[in-house]
């Protein structure tokens, strides 16, 4: 696995002492601390080129995508269509290796993930993090060809590090398992018309259409109930 940190270098390094002592193992990580710009077709090439250099990955964890497009509108498809494009040749360039992008939601949680809407539909998968009546909650929201509704609850444990030079004790954290918090907080299950429509904005967003109506998507849905 590794890891593009283009923010938090810091405590991303904390964690990796916390996972090692609290485990008794190194995990398999390779770091980069820095921020590429994913706009740019060379820059990308340049990470997959440092990562085949430093013995290869089969998972490539970008922290975070919007660190790594500066000076794009997320909200604009043709913008983000570029920078998802050029994730994908990383993966190739690595032989097939999966390429996870860390997001992160709107104002509105239930609306998912910020920005262009497309970005959910060019996905094969999505993994929600939230934290719920004090709880954490890992949800997929969307697994291309298998089960979207699974979910497990996790906690974090306090995991002391070392000292610092006041002899004082640093800590971080570590995930570890932990019921799932039973709350009222699901999202309410969608209607047919509902899925339809859903259904319909994910189809124009494979198929390359970055910018589309509420007129493309009805007649789209309208196709797809037909056929």
């Amino acid at each position: 696995v590794c890891f593009v940190v283009a923010e938090g270098g810091g405590g991303f390094r904390n964690r990796l002492h916390a996972y090692t002592q609290h485990h008794g193992t190194k995990p398999g990580v390779s770091v980069i601390h820095a921020a590429p710009n994913l706009m740019e077709k060379a820059e990308a090439r340049d990470v997959a080129k440092a990562i085949l250099a430093a013995g290869g990955a089969d998972i490539v964890v970008v922290d975070t995508f919007a660190q790594t497009t500066p000076g794009a509108n997320e909200n604009a498809g043709e913008h983000v269509g570029k920078a998802l494009a050029h994730c994908r040749e990383i993966g190739k360039a690595l032989g097939g290796a999966l390429v996870v992008l860390v997001h992160h939601t709107g104002k509105d949680t239930t609306k998912g993930a910020r920005g262009w809407s497309g970005l959910r539909a060019a996905a094969d998968a999505e993994i929600e993090v939230s934290k719920v009546a004090g709880s954490r909650k890992i949800r997929t929201t969307k697994q291309k060809d298998g089960d979207d509704t699974a979910q497990w609850g996790f906690s974090l444990e306090q995991v002391p590090i070392g000292l610092d030079e006041d002899d004082d004790i640093i800590t971080s954290c570590v995930v570890v398992d932990a019921p799932l918090a039973q709350t009222g907080d699901a999202k309410r299950k969608l209607g047919p018309r509902e899925e339809l429509l859903n259904e319909a904005i994910q189809e124009l967003a494979k198929s390359g259409a970055f910018e589309f109506s509420a007129r493309d998507v009805v007649a789209n849905a309208v196709d797809l109930w037909v056929s």
